[in-house]
């Protein structure tokens, strides 16, 4: 599981070097990080606005989806044929800043029971975001694990990085 993780940061730093670290588009970093150990035709579904992630955002965003793709291909939903992965996001306002709302829904898979224990993989998704003033919260529903995360952005014209 740290290779994983190491790879992880890999891809995220691989995809911020193709851009000079100018940022990174939040849906291939999805992609990037959930279809590593699943086949490009795997069932994931994106789908959300164009918005490009600053350098740090990327990697804290890209370790905690790694953690949930780990999660769905050991236990849930890309660990049998029918299941999938959804993962919508959307800006929302609150005050002097935008929020980045991202929704995960897995589904089709095994039956979800909560774990008996939280390991390291569920610390590092539920904390991942706090140094960026973020969240994430997992839920364990028995059709499937849901996450939702929350992390604030500046305005576009505070040099945001949005797209």
């Amino acid at each position: 599981s740290f290779r994983g993780r190491l790879q992880a940061l890999s891809r995220a730093h691989d995809l911020l070097m193709r851009r000079t670290w100018t940022g990174v588009d939040l849906e291939l970093l999805i992609r990037e990080q959930l279809l590593v150990g699943a086949g490009q035709d795997a069932p994931i579904i994106c789908s959300g606005p164009d918005i490009q992630l600053k350098p740090r955002q990327a990697v804290h965003l890209g370790l905690v989806l790694h953690e949930l793709g780990t999660n769905a291909r050991k236990y849930g939903g890309l660990k049998v044929p029918e299941g999938r992965i959804r993962v919508t996001w959307n800006l929302t306002e609150h005050g002097p800043c935008h929020h980045l709302e991202i929704n995960w829904v897995e589904s089709g898979g095994p039956a979800v029971s909560p774990p008996t224990g939280q390991g390291f993989g569920t610390l590092l998704i539920e904390r991942g975001l706090d140094s960026l003033g973020g969240e994430a919260r997992i839920s364990f529903a028995p059709t499937g694990v849901t996450c939702d995360m929350r992390l604030p952005l500046p305005h576009p014209g505070d040099n945001a990085g949005l797209g």
